[in-house]
């Protein structure tokens, strides 16, 4: 029996793993589709309702507010301080924050109000 070697075989290596092209092609798919749906699941934890907050992104069955946790953040609180803070939080509301305001800004456009000089 011979074994017979190509140039064409790609391998890649992901956590000490070893993946041979089409391998590795099925273990990304799974991956990505993993990660979308850990994604939608944490953006199920933050609701839109008019009559909370003025209508505002809040964290389920709380009255706080998507932009008030990033405020904490941006003014340096830790998620550690945040949770000690809020009791009934989880690091996963804090996550889901974070990534509605990413997917947030997926969705918007910016233009400039003027033109820059050159």
């Amino acid at each position: 029996m011979r074994l017979r070697t190509s140039s064409k075989i790609a391998l890649f290596i992901v956590d000490e793993t070893v993946f041979y092209e089409s391998d590795f092609l099925a273990y990304f798919h799974n991956l990505c589709k993993d990660k979308f749906m850990i994604n939608m699941i944490l953006l199920e934890r933050i609701t839109l309702n008019p009559k909370v907050m003025i209508g505002k992104p809040v964290i389920r069955g709380t009255r706080l507010t998507v932009e008030f946790i990033l405020n904490l953040l941006a003014q340096g609180a830790t998620t550690t301080e945040i949770l000690e803070e809020y009791q009934g939080l989880t690091l996963e509301d804090i996550q889901a924050c974070l990534l509605f305001a990413r997917e947030s800004l997926n969705r918007t456009e910016f233009m400039p109000l003027e033109l820059e000089k050159v």
